[in-house]
């Protein structure tokens, strides 16, 4: 009966806002859900406060919380202490499978901070910023810090050196985690759980708002659709989408996000995460028959709910069907006794005729 049913497709334009009004909603739903719920059970249990009391005392105590555009000084004191007074065995021992085992700590922090070339010669022994110190004999001494290149300075000099040093500095944190098993412990243990929470609070809005939502909807729609006036139907057989249905779609659209967004501290995977939703959309958009990833795999038509008669099944259909072969009527009498018809109780008038009869013979007699 599909071809007799009238069906109108969702126009691109529709579709775009739902989509765009969908998306609104489900961010605004993952931030509250994110601090007002989950973020609350694991920040306030599973030793997560514990972990963050611990980190920051350590960077604390380390000088690891300066902000940026600090003054370049500051930034090479505490890059200073780091090398060759709090981690200088630690640092030459992590570089020995690197470099020679007899590089002394002045020569890997040539290396590592002042990113000088690890054998300099006469070509090539400084870069942009700095130089190795060149001995009387013309050779370079690669045990002696590197110095700022003499002609280097002029009206940027203070920033580019602080942005270089910043840099460095930024990366102090990554060597307290390979040095201090404990801190290393209380970071990981809390990357663990704010990906938890992040993928809890995405979890339970898309649970909210593509499933509990739409289900109570007679056409599976969400609020985005719902404002758009639009609804789901089969494409194989035109009638209302089935339930189960409902719940796969949005398995279809986040569960690849989800997976991306546990790992959404690294900035590629949170881009990831992302990106996959555009793809759907642009699916939409240019697919054909504008049908999006959901539509495609479970064979559901997005349709104008305005502009077309969606059945839950054949036999509504034919109920409807039946029900317009009289609404040309123009016999306001016969409607008013259409109208009044009653069920029949045809087991009183079964009575009623055996009285009758027996009434009857009685009198004959």
């Amino acid at each position: 009966m599909f071809k007799d049913i009238k069906i109108t497709s969702a126009s691109v334009s529709k579709r775009l806002l739902a989509w765009c009004l969908d998306f609104f909603i489900l961010i605004v739903g993952y931030i509250a859900l994110y601090f007002t719920v989950v973020y609350a059970i694991f920040g306030t249990g599973f030793n997560y406060v514990n972990n963050s009391d611990y980190i920051d005392d350590v960077r604390t105590s380390l000088n690891l919380k300066l902000k940026e555009g600090e003054d370049y000084r500051i930034y090479e004191e505490v890059i200073n202490e780091f090398y060759f007074v709090i981690y200088p065995n630690e640092i030459k021992a992590m570089y020995d499978d690197y470099y020679n085992a007899d590089y002394t700590i002045e020569h890997i922090y040539n290396i590592q901070v002042l990113s000088l070339p690890e054998k300099p010669t006469p070509e090539y022994h400084a870069n942009d910023m700095f130089t190795y110190k060149q001995n009387e004999d013309g050779t370079f001494n690669v045990d002696v810090l590197g110095v700022v290149l003499p002609e280097l300075g002029g009206y940027n000099h203070d920033k580019n050196m602080s942005d270089y040093y910043h840099h460095e500095y930024s990366q102090l944190d990554n060597l307290v985690v390979q040095f201090d098993p404990v801190y290393a412990k209380a970071i990981n243990n809390n990357l663990h759980y704010e990906s938890i929470s992040r993928v809890s609070a995405l979890f339970l809005s898309i649970v909210i708002f593509y499933i509990v939502i739409p289900l109570t909807n007679r056409h599976g729609n969400t609020i985005g659709e719902n404002l758009c006036h639009l609804a789901h139907v089969d494409s194989s057989t035109g009638y209302n989408v089935k339930r189960y249905k409902i719940c796969l779609r949005p398995l279809v659209y986040f569960f690849i996000p989800l997976v991306f967004i546990y790992f959404a501290s690294n900035p590629v995977f949170y881009v990831l995460s992302i990106f996959f939703e555009f793809l759907s959309l642009i699916s939409m958009l240019i697919g054909e028959n504008h049908l999006d990833f959901a539509d495609k795999l479970l064979k559901m038509q997005t349709v104008d709910a305005d502009d077309s008669l969606i059945f839950v099944s054949e036999e509504e259909e034919e109920i409807y069907a039946a029900s317009e072969q009289f609404k040309d009527v123009k016999d306001e009498e016969f409607l008013d006794k259409l109208s009044n018809i009653k069920t029949l109780n045809f087991s009183s008038k079964k009575e009623e005729a055996k009285e009758t009869i027996s009434g009857k013979e009685k009198d004959i007699q």
